[in-house]
């Protein structure tokens, strides 16, 4: 195939690498050389299926291609017998993308990449949001919030960090943490009449009540414990 023709699967190859969640995610941790390197993989990826499907066209409905490869030579100045391989491995890399990311959606693929990577503290977050742990943030200033993990997006794509606030205070120089608001009083009132939770009216007040922090300013995280508030807090409330 010539070399002006394995472009156009390349293109797709880039396509699926950067559009596809599972690539998208896992690539976005690397250069763009290693970028470049998996879209080519994946470009000639989508050869095969090409070169299968268009023996099956040429043997069956010739005249289907003759418009096409016609049009393209005119394009390129040159005429090539594998021009509709390369266009149909170009045109697979949308249908083949929407599918597997249906099939593969981003919250599970960035479950996937968190895991593979192991960064700690998308790890912390992973476990506040799908263990129902509560995380303790330090920030730069001193502030210190605790609460529940909203949503983890997309690593390298989301510069903050939504969560639902418990308490918030402030850290002393000794390091013991003073909490000077417990948003828990909130929650409380939003039972019904028979103690249970009114789950629509928590999440309306937890979404109005999302504190979203900068993740360059977070200096200490870690899963927040009632041990831990025993040892090294105090409060003002």
């Amino acid at each position: 195939m010539p070399f002006n023709l394995l472009l156009l699967p390349l293109l797709g190859g880039f396509i699926v690498a950067t559009e596809m969640h599972y690539f998208r995610l896992k690539l976005a941790r690397y250069d763009h050389q290693r970028l470049v390197f998996h879209a080519s993989l994946l470009g000639l990826m989508l050869l095969a299926p090409s070169f299968l499907l268009m023996a099956i066209i040429r043997s069956h409905v010739p005249w289907i291609c003759l418009p096409f490869e016609s049009a393209f030579a005119a394009v390129i100045g040159t005429q090539s017998r594998y021009a509709g391989e390369a266009i149909l491995a170009f045109l697979l890399s949308f249908p083949f993308t929407k599918l597997i990311n249906r099939w593969y959606p981003e919250d599970k693929a960035i479950v996937s990449a968190i895991v593979e990577h192991k960064n700690a503290f998308e790890m912390l977050c992973l476990r506040s949001l799908h263990g129902g742990y509560p995380a303790m943030l330090t920030m730069k200033n001193g502030a210190v919030y605790i609460g529940w993990i909203r949503e983890i997006s997309s690593p390298f794509e989301s510069t903050h960090v939504p969560i639902i606030p418990i308490r918030s205070g402030y850290r002393r120089d000794d390091g013991s943490v003073v909490f000077t608001r417990n948003y828990l009083e909130v929650y409380d009132g939003l039972s019904r009449a028979d103690g249970t939770l009114d789950k629509a009216r928590f999440i309306r007040e937890s979404a109005r009540n999302t504190t979203v922090l900068p993740k360059q300013e977070i200096i200490v995280s870690t899963v927040y414990y009632q041990e831990y508030e025993r040892l090294h807090t105090s409060s003002s409330l």
